[in-house]
């Protein structure tokens, strides 16, 4: 419900609209229904001439009658307006019934009456020296018995209606009236025809010399309502000065009539304003202390909160604390509205939150590394490993290294990589390391969504809330599927130099021990009959030693470079 909808409803005051031409009803406030007796559907159903018939239009004074059949005189306001498109009438009707019976009254009476009135109070009374009533006008015989009939409460005493813990005080007051021509008494309180005690605020006028009047004029009227505001109002000033005292926030109060901000001692302790004649400032020092990067923005939203009637208004910003250097500050207030809907208060809080945007402002930067790092990284929540833990946030070099989809792999296992060929050993490992919530390094054989298998050497650590608890696990983990291949060629080569290790130190020896003692028997031999047998040897040992160094060189690995 829009507060113009709120305020028409909940007025006191009777209000009724009209369409101009057809004089049909189109809405009426719950004011209206009380005073009438008719319904909102019965209203609405009918047109004007349903409270005002036309023979109710003639005389003085606009009468109009109740769904009881009851004639009241009423004071009208009319006003035409535009009701959802429709021009119609609004309708402000006064029930002054009871005025116009006193003012009917007074014409006729004499000249104490005219006495009576000249206050304008709206309940007057006349008492005697001893405080009993002589005379009570209708409003107050209505208050006190519900009924316009005097004669039960002449005679009686006003004590006998006063409150017993306000008597006392109201018989001293009183008893100034015999030195002083008028007293205003201090609101106390007095039971009315439902039992109910009210509080009353009284001029007392000391008539008692006027020949014509012969006693106290007492003009009262019932403040209530208005005690019950201040009694909130200073109930909410206590919880406010209470709250000032225990926030450690910057509680503000700033009175836009008078451009007046008050504040509590958030303003020193948090942004070191020591100097401050009694904690107050002007609206205009709040502004030029918000950064000049941010005071267009603030001040922007703020006024469209106003302008548009916006009662919660909530802002980030920085502000210029007294050594020169800036806060970001969470600011927020709450507007107050007067009758008119025009914002005439804000009280709000000013927060230091500048460790959380430097922490936000950490946070970004860190997530952007996660993000566009080239390692793949991934989150899980537990510290139970296996089943005990799911995923919750995984980077784009974690899909493209494992196949899956990032919806796929969100509050899925960690072990959805593993595999028959994952070390069981190295799993173990990392197992033990979650229970004790103590940093791992592992390198396991992981498998894509397609089953190809891939090495991946893991940096596994536990990150902790405030208390210390672990709540999550981080994984940044780096394909070395490629280095293991090196490693693995680099094996294979040492085994086939080892290989020709051992060729050279046992095979080649033997044929080349031959070849170099024949080459010696030649050098001594004689020539005779057994050359062609020695040359055979020599012939035999070369040709076997050739095939083995021809066996080495086909065990040699090739140069990649």
């Amino acid at each position: 419900m829009a507060i113009s909808d709120y305020l028409f409803q909940v007025s006191p005051v009777p209000m009724l609209v009209f369409d101009t031409k057809s004089f049909k009803f189109i809405i009426v406030n719950d004011a209206a229904v009380k005073l009438y007796g008719y319904t909102k559907e019965e209203f609405l159903a009918e047109t004007i001439r349903l409270i005002q018939p036309a023979q109710y239009t003639e005389g003085p004074e606009i009468k109009h009658i109740t769904k009881k059949g009851k004639i009241i005189y009423v004071n009208i306001e009319r006003t035409i307006i535009n009701f959802e498109g429709t021009e119609a009438i609004l309708m402000v009707s006064s029930d002054i019934t009871e005025e116009v019976k006193i003012k009917n009254t007074l014409k006729t009476a004499a000249q104490r009456f005219k006495s009576m009135i000249q206050n304008g109070a709206d309940m007057v009374s006349l008492i005697s020296p001893e405080h009993n009533y002589i005379y009570l006008s209708p409003a107050l015989l209505k208050f006190y018995t519900g009924d316009i009939d005097s004669t039960m409460m002449i005679g009686k005493n006003i004590r006998d209606f006063v409150h017993e813990n306000d008597y006392e005080r109201l018989e001293t007051l009183l008893s100034d009236i015999y030195l002083k021509k008028n007293i205003q008494l201090t609101p106390f309180r007095l039971r009315n025809a439902d039992g109910e005690w009210r509080w009353i605020e009284t001029l007392v006028t000391n008539m008692l010399n006027d020949p014509a009047v012969g006693g106290i004029i007492c003009n009262s009227r019932d403040v209530t309502e208005r005690i019950s505001n201040e009694a909130k109002i200073k109930l909410t000033v206590e919880k406010y000065n209470i709250i000032s005292k225990a926030t450690s926030d910057a509680i503000w109060d700033w009175n836009l009539l008078t451009d007046h901000i008050s504040w509590n001692k958030g303003i020193k302790g948090i942004f070191g304003y020591k100097h401050l004649p009694d904690n107050s400032t002007s609206g205009k020092w709040w502004t030029m202390h918000i950064h000049p990067e941010d005071r267009e923005r603030v001040m922007n939203n703020l006024h469209n909160h106003i302008r548009d009637k916006i009662s919660r208004w909530k802002d980030e910003y920085r502000f210029l604390c007294a050594d020169g250097t800036f806060k970001y500050v969470l600011d927020r207030g709450f507007m107050v509205f007067d009758e008119d809907g025009i914002s005439v208060r804000i009280i709000g809080s000013m927060q230091d939150i500048s460790q959380r945007k430097q922490e936000e402002q950490w946070s970004r930067l860190l997530e952007s590394v996660v993000i566009n790092a080239t390692d793949a990284v991934l989150i899980c929540t537990g510290n139970v490993e296996g089943s005990g833990q799911s995923i919750i946030y995984v980077n784009e070099a974690y899909t493209k290294m494992s196949g899956y989809a990032k919806h796929e792999l969100i509050g899925a296992s960690p072990r959805i990589s593993q595999g028959p060929e994952t070390d069981v050993n190295e799993i173990n490992r990392l197992k033990i390391a979650i229970e004790n919530n103590i940093p791992c390094q592992i390198e396991v054989i992981n498998y894509t969504k397609q089953g190809n298998e891939y090495w991946v050497s893991q940096s596994n650590a536990p990150i902790a809330d405030t208390s210390g608890t672990v709540t999550h696990w981080i994984s940044i983990q780096r394909d070395i599927s490629q280095n293991k291949k090196y490693v693995r060629e680099i094996e294979e080569q040492n085994k086939k130099f080892k290989d020709i290790a051992w060729i050279q130190s046992h095979l080649v020896r033997a044929p080349l021990a031959r070849v170099m003692g024949l080459v010696d028997l030649l050098k001594n031999f004689v020539p005779g009959e057994e050359t062609d047998e020695l040359l055979i040897h020599l012939e035999s040992s070369a040709k076997e030693l050739d095939s083995i160094i021809i066996n080495i060189a086909d065990k040699t690995p090739k140069s990649r470079f």
